[in-house]
């Protein structure tokens, strides 16, 4: 594949002038993140990243030849900004985190490279989680989300919540007599067996 097929600048010589604290675009596993350039070799053949909101166990060299850096322009402006937004992250802040397709108000108690672990406002600490911060399943407090999905304005929406609950509820009840219901001809179908046990051995006895 041509290094310069659907882009607009010239690949070679632009990652000939990179040098240290060039901000760029960088891929992993499919998808582009903000990096900063820390070392550049004499030959212009391969540069070494960080990724700003990783750890530097995550810095890695890229070869000119992976076509794996882009500038940083215009075009990426939406995944700046995300990029942004999760460089910012920080331990005991206040965002929306998705689960089930609804989206609900959590706090990070830690951050481990890419790994965040948050508290769901409302619930107790066993239903802490550990999220990706790549995974789409965090958002800022001000996002759509916190209405579109069950929560408004990052508020967790009680009456979802106890619908649900009542829902569970209901669906527990009914497979618990499903249950209770299929003991009691189980217990019956044991009677009747016992019963033709016990004639059988009478009839042998005589």
């Amino acid at each position: 594949m041509n290094k310069e097929q659907n882009t607009p600048y010239n690949y070679d010589q632009w990652f000939s002038s990179l040098t240290p604290n060039t901000k760029c675009m960088a891929a992993y596993e499919g998808s582009w993140y903000e990096a900063i350039i820390i070392e550049t070799n004499n030959n212009a053949e391969w540069v070494k990243i960080t990724y700003p909101s990783w750890g530097s166990s995550w810095d890695e060299k890229i070869e000119k030849s992976s076509n794996r850096l882009r500038p940083l322009t215009i075009e990426n402006s939406e995944v700046v900004d995300e990029q942004n937004f999760l460089d910012n992250l920080a331990i005991g802040q206040q965002l929306l985190a998705e689960s089930e397709g609804a989206w609900y108000k959590v706090e990070i108690t830690n951050i481990n490279g890419p790994t965040v672990t948050v508290t769901w406002l409302g619930w107790n600490s066993s239903f802490d989680e550990d999220i990706d911060m790549y995974s789409n399943r965090l958002k800022p407090l001000d996002s759509e989300h916190g209405e579109q999905y069950g929560t408004q304005n990052g508020q967790l929406n009680l009456d979802d919540i106890c619908n649900n609950m009542i829902e569970n509820f209901e669906e527990l009840t009914n497979y618990i007599r499903g249950l209770e219901k299929a003991n009691t001809l189980l217990k019956a179908r044991i009677e009747n067996i016992e019963k033709k046990m016990n004639i059988n051995i009478s009839k042998t006895n005589s």
